[in-house]
């Protein structure tokens, strides 16, 4: 598929990066309402999980022209933008929650989550998604951060 060129690949690209944006404008929103830092993880994964599940194609959909060569100056700039906005708050939180090493750990976190989403939509039947769910929320609760910084 050539996505260069036509007034109406152009507006569905703009609509796709569109929807990310907002997105990202709903996470932050809520991650606001939560004062605690093990909720604020907690929303974002079951944020991240239930999109995952209910919007399959949409992903599916930004994925494949994200990663198209002709796209990946876009995609960059739109990473780069959405980052720029994120990350810090994930640093944020990571160390409110008391990471050491709160920057890798939000960097991490956010990786294993791109990395489920793709493991999921490349091989969906056999995915354990809802096992990952369960992993992560353990993996990240207050009781489980708490034990593994005191060590």
């Amino acid at each position: 598929m050539h996505l260069r060129g036509t007034h109406k690949q152009k507006s569905i690209l703009n609509t796709l990066w569109s929807e990310v944006y907002k997105i990202t404008e709903i996470i932050d929103l809520e991650l606001k309402k939560l004062k605690s830092p093990y909720d604020r993880i907690k929303y974002f994964i079951n944020f991240t999980f239930d999109f995952i599940a209910e919007n399959e194609n949409f992903w599916k959909l930004y994925v494949s022209i994200a990663l198209q060569p002709n796209m990946l100056k876009k995609t960059r700039h739109i990473t780069f933008e959405i980052n720029r906005k994120m990350m810090p708050k994930a640093f944020e939180i990571f160390k409110e929650a008391g990471f050491k090493n709160p920057t890798e750990e939000a960097y991490f976190f956010s990786a294993a989550l791109d990395g489920i989403a793709l493991n999921y939509f490349f091989d969906k039947k056999n995915f354990p998604l809802n096992k990952m769910r369960k992993f992560l929320l353990d993996y990240y609760s207050e009781k489980s951060i708490h034990k593994r910084n005191r060590n």
